[in-house]
């Protein structure tokens, strides 16, 4: 008989890898140079969060900093001259130094860091819902479609809004989408809108059941 490990002795358990935080979309604000500068200048004089204790200053001037780099896209002393312009008249109990805002700026150009403005903005978000449907229609077309024949953007879409739960969607926003993520566009032979050289199957799973 096999005696069973001690606890103390037994083989710790293999360690998992920790999942990678996802990673935020955003996008850089639009426009020309002066057009940025307009709304880096908005931003500042209305929007910016103004720290209202000691302990907020850093986190505060860096969010700041992070837009007008990041966002914005503003060169550092532009962005340095601008904070003391626009910024630093409401931070009246402790405005921020040259060497303050010089430093928050460097540590928002790290690796990793995102500005707040630019992931809130509407034109993150939906670009954020685009690549989600994308990921939808990869996992859909790997399941439900196959080489070969042919099919009709309608079944396709109907198929489509099956596989997620009858959650409905504009067969334009899935048409473009599709072509993104397949490179199938419709054609139409004799006047019938038709997805050449693909076709659409059941999962393997549905037709054991069926069986």
């Amino acid at each position: 008989m096999i005696e069973p490990l001690h606890p103390s002795t037994a083989a710790p358990p293999a360690l998992q890898p920790k999942p990678r935080p996802k990673r935020p979309t955003w996008v850089h604000a639009t426009g020309t140079r002066v057009t940025r500068i307009k709304k880096a200048r908005a931003y500042l004089r209305k929007r910016a969060w103004v720290p209202g204790q000691a302990h907020e200053r850093h986190t505060a001037l860096f969010i700041v900093m992070g837009n007008l780099r990041l966002y914005h896209q503003l060169p550092i002393n532009l962005a340095l001259s601008m904070v003391m312009e626009h910024f630093n008249p409401r931070c009246l109990d402790a405005p921020f130094t040259d060497g303050e805002i010089r430093t928050e700026y460097r540590r928002a150009g790290l690796p990793g860091m995102y500005p707040t403005l630019g992931v809130s903005d509407p034109r993150a978000i939906k670009k954020e819902a685009r690549l989600e449907l994308q990921k939808e229609i990869r996992r859909f077309s790997r399941r439900h479609l196959a080489p070969g024949g042919s099919c009709t953007p309608a079944s396709v879409l109907e198929a489509f809004i099956a596989f997620r739960g009858g959650v409905p969607i504009s067969n334009v926003v899935f048409g473009r989408a599709f072509a993104v993520v397949t490179g199938i566009r419709r054609k139409t032979p004799f006047g019938v809108p038709t997805y050449p050289d693909v076709h659409l199957v059941e999962p393997v799973s549905v037709r054991r059941k069926a069986a």
